[in-house]
């Protein structure tokens, strides 16, 4: 029998919403409900992706980690001026420890979800929010919703698209977008010669999870995983998901990851979050799902992670 996670064609479709569970031009609308109170996905036209349909919690809710401090890094003298360059540059801190990129052929991508630590580093280098260009001149800070937490080695959350957008150009990348540089379209977002972490999460197309081609329960930091703990797991350190290559972690479940691909400039229209997190259930888990949420949403289950210029 065909995996049904594995179906591309290129008839594009346009869905409702997240109720509508069928699959389009060969990829999935998210099909499950966040958890209690955030209600239904956003429609949209569905290009090879599969809409999600994972039970998880509302937007702006308080982080699974506890108060803490992550561990403060970065250049101390950055002092109260405000950074406009890369990390690595006069009052703009040092780049983060664990920027390790895994390569594939036309690009590189994060080895793992941005940590804590590494985004705390981020924060202490002042950041002008100025800098940020049209589409997030509304965001007017880079610090969580919930900030600091107690584990620096966990994947940061409670950052909106615009917070993630600017620690990768911070960090001397970017949000993971087109092969040959800028966002994708949603149409290209789930072809792997258009799409970085698409290519990266299907290995170039060849499988429709990142890890093989039938979804193992085992594998990944997902609600199957341990459904009695549904808590997060420190970046790089889960062997299980590590693939497709050797050292790359996390493509599936921990935590949704932005990327960027939006419909618009504003802060309601929708960017796509792409590998389920620790609350999704089997139907968000593919490389092949689509799952849109509006720039300026949080969530405790959504971080990032970057890609090469």
């Amino acid at each position: 029998m065909p995996n049904p996670w594995f179906q591309v064609n290129e008839d594009a479709s346009t869905s409702g919403s997240a109720s509508d569970t069928s699959t389009s031009a060969g990829a999935s609308e998210a099909s499950s409900a966040d958890p209690p109170g955030s209600g239904s996905e956003d429609g949209g036209s569905s290009s090879a992706a599969i809409a999600s349909s994972s039970s998880e919690p509302a937007p702006g809710t308080t982080s699974t980690s506890d108060p803490g401090d992550p561990g403060s890094s970065g250049d101390a003298s950055t002092g109260d001026a405000l950074c406009d360059d890369l990390c690595g540059t006069p009052n703009c801190g040092d780049c983060p420890s664990d920027n390790a990129m895994i390569a594939f052929d036309q690009f590189s991508i994060h080895a793992h979800e941005v940590s804590n630590a590494s985004y705390q580093q981020f924060l202490d280098a002042h950041v002008d929010p100025a800098s940020q260009g049209l589409a997030c001149l509304w965001n007017d800070s880079f610090e969580p919703t919930t900030w600091p937490v107690a584990d620096g080695q966990l994947p940061v959350v409670n950052v909106d698209w615009c917070d993630a957008r600017a620690y990768c150009h911070w960090s001397g990348h970017r949000l993971c977008g087109a092969i040959l540089g800028g966002p994708t379209t949603v149409a290209q977002a789930f072809k792997p010669e258009f799409d970085q972490w698409h290519h990266a999460c299907t290995k170039a197309g060849t499988r429709p999870f990142p890890y093989g081609t039938q979804y193992d329960p085992s594998a990944c930091n997902v609600h199957d995983f341990d459904p009695n703990k549904d808590a997060l797991v420190p970046v790089g350190t889960l062997s299980s998901c590590e693939a497709p290559l050797p050292g790359l972690f996390d493509l599936s479940g921990n935590v949704w990851e932005l990327t960027d691909t939006c419909t618009g400039d504003g802060p309601d229209d929708t960017c796509l979050r792409r590998g389920g997190s620790l609350y999704s259930l089997e139907p968000d888990l593919g490389c092949y799902i689509k799952s849109p949420k509006p720039r300026k949403d949080v969530y405790h289950y959504v971080g990032f992670r970057c890609c090469s210029l």
